[in-house]
């Protein structure tokens, strides 16, 4: 009777251990989610961000010791791979989306309405132009509060705590602009921490203070940052010049700023840092117009004052590399003379152009679908759209640019990760730019459902569970 008694007693622990293994796989998942609820996300991108200034910051004999320190208590890559063409825009969609262009449908800075001056309405400003799900939209569905300073293409979005980058006729416009399409009380609140006046452009002295607002106030699960200064001075100045150093080490008092922030809101234990660009930079010396090719060979009419009458194909430039348009996107006679033109074009001695990009390599890249063909400028060489004046000239406005191949490698974007949740110590040769919306998506608990990356499992300290999509 007692060995019986046994029995029973090890079948009854048998069968309870036994059902809790069995439910733990979906209630651990569902533990995990909610104590990844609790987390903190905070992404912030510096544009232009080649990861030299951080590997290599000592040759720049830069003073950066908040991105420094945060490559040492966390994970870095020495590269990130960005998108094509690499501006910033479509690069900072890809980076909240997880997917290229093709996908997310942000093609360039600006949208594409034929061959005219662009306005400030023709930019993608607006989140409904995203055709995929973002991670602030992601958050939200998770029941997570959600924060964007400056983001691109955020005007309008469903975001808790929304200060978008939009202006109206020109950059000096935006902080009014931004003000006025913020989250409401958010635009008083952030201007009482200004300079009185305060400046006309959403500077990044106006984005640290607007993120910090909104980190002491509010304490959103997910934050989005962008600071674009460095962007500019790189530009006008060039790469790695004494502005942009000087530039770079304001920003990262800047973070460090948000960093504190974080620490006296009583959340930086649970706080996930990232710091990220949306490309890297090349130098340039001279300019090289393909419009005016284009025009040489009859694919565009113009006026004896250089209006423009009519055309079959356009030039629709991205600095480092420019996209071909047709009139007609199903004109394929057109499209393969043009094609041909810029094949010969490429293949003259010390051409400006370096190589043409067709068919499946534009696919295979991920990017707009509506190009015949995309434009590689030779090193040193930037792209324009202007119609009018000599096929190349010395570049006199600018220094630096992006916008070409995403495998470049003066092109590769920067990627650090660190706080609550990352390894410590994790040094990749690379990465990619689609890899970050998932990642920080598992810090947060859920996933992204279209996404082309993967969370970067070898940095991360937590499990990433197999979330519903």
């Amino acid at each position: 009777m007692l060995k019986n008694n046994k029995l029973v007693c090890f079948l009854v622990i048998f069968f309870f251990l036994l059902s809790i293994t069995q439910l733990p796989i979906n209630a651990r998942e569902e533990k995990t989610s909610l104590q990844q609820a609790k987390n903190h996300v905070v992404i912030i991108s510096i544009d232009g961000l080649k990861p030299e200034y951080y590997t290599k910051a000592d040759q720049y004999k830069l003073k950066i010791p908040n991105i420094r320190k945060l490559c040492q208590e966390g994970s870095f890559a020495e590269g990130s791979e960005t998108v094509y063409p690499s501006l910033t825009y479509p690069a900072h969609t890809t980076l909240v989306t997880g997917v290229r262009p093709a996908l997310h449908g942000i093609y360039s800075n600006q949208v594409w309405l034929g061959p005219k001056s662009h306005t400030s309405e023709e930019w993608y400003w607006y989140a409904k132009a995203i055709k995929v799900p973002t991670l602030w939209s992601q958050a939200r569905k998770a029941g997570l509060k959600t924060a964007t300073v400056g983001w691109p293409v955020t005007t309008d979005g469903e975001i808790d705590y929304l200060v978008p980058e939009i202006w109206q006729g020109g950059f000096d416009t935006s902080f009014k602009v931004s003000m006025e399409k913020s989250t409401p009380p958010l635009a008083e609140m952030i201007t009482k921490t200004l300079p009185d006046p305060p400046p006309n452009i959403l500077n990044d002295l106006v984005r640290a203070q607007a993120t910090n607002t909104i980190i002491a106030n509010y304490k959103p699960n997910l934050l989005l940052v962008h600071f674009a200064e460095l962007d500019f001075i790189e530009h006008t100045k060039g790469v790695f010049s004494q502005p942009a150093l000087e530039k770079l080490e304001e920003t990262d008092t800047f973070i460090g700023k948000v960093i504190e922030t974080t620490k006296q809101a009583g959340i930086l234990e649970r706080t996930s840092f990232f710091i990220v660009s949306d490309h890297g930079f090349t130098s340039i010396e001279k300019q090289f117009r393909p419009a005016v090719l284009l025009a040489k060979e009859g694919f565009i009419t113009l006026s004896k004052e250089g209006k423009l009458l009519d055309w079959q194909a356009v030039a629709f430039g991205q600095g480092g590399s420019s996209a071909i348009m047709l009139k007609d996107p199903n004109d394929k006679a057109t499209a393969t003379k043009v094609i041909e033109v810029f094949e010969k074009f490429a293949a003259k001695p010390n051409s400006p152009l370096n190589r043409v990009i067709k068919g499946e390599e534009i696919a295979k890249l991920g990017t707009n679908p509506s190009a015949v063909c995309f434009l590689e400028p030779a090193p040193g060489y930037e792209i324009n759209s202007e119609l009018t004046g000599d096929l190349t000239e010395k570049s006199e406005r600018y220094k630096g640019t992006h916008g070409g191949l995403p495998t470049r490698s003066e092109m590769y974007a920067s990627f650090i990760a660190s706080g609550y949740g990352i390894k410590k110590g994790i040094r990749e040769p690379f990465t990619k730019n689609i890899h970050v919306a998932p990642t920080a998506a598992a810090l947060l608990g859920f996933s992204m459902p279209t996404a082309e990356g993967k969370p970067i499992r070898e940095i991360l300290t937590i499990p990433v569970p197999k979330i519903k999509k």
